[in-house]
């Protein structure tokens, strides 16, 4: 997922919001480069931040932490899901179809062979303006 929210930080979207309730580790150094070792602990939506406005200046960079991202695509036109719990995607998907937002979902998780190599992924959850 930290290669989609950079990527649409350098195509000049107009606005992102990443979504990630856990905190950083020490696998996540490994596959994030975006992440040091003194944010150990840190919550990796919002110690991703600061790298990911810096790409971009005009692009508004959110970070969200919680656990609930029920009202999360509200104002926002594309939602793109990465490493989200097959119930949760579902009704973000459901809310996606019913108020006309664009929904990409982008996960391994259920490939055996490639979960552990992405596993560390930054974002949850990314919501943007175009």
């Amino acid at each position: 997922m930290q290669e989609i929210a950079k990527n649409l930080c350098l195509a000049g979207v107009k606005a992102l919001t990443i979504h990630d309730s856990k905190n950083v580790t020490t696998m996540d150094l490994g596959g994030q480069f975006y992440l040091a070792e003194d944010q150990i602990g840190q919550n990796r939506a919002e110690a991703t931040l600061p790298r990911l406005k810096a790409l971009n200046p005009t692009v508004r960079v959110n970070a969200v932490a919680t656990e609930d991202v029920s009202g999360l695509v509200d104002g926002h036109n594309v939602v793109v899901l990465c490493d989200m719990m097959l119930d949760t995607s579902l009704n973000i998907s459901e809310k996606c179809r019913s108020n006309g937002i664009k929904l990409l979902v982008a996960d391994v998780s259920y490939h055996p062979n490639f979960n552990s190599t992405f596993s560390t992924e930054l974002c949850l959850l990314v919501v943007l303006e175009l």
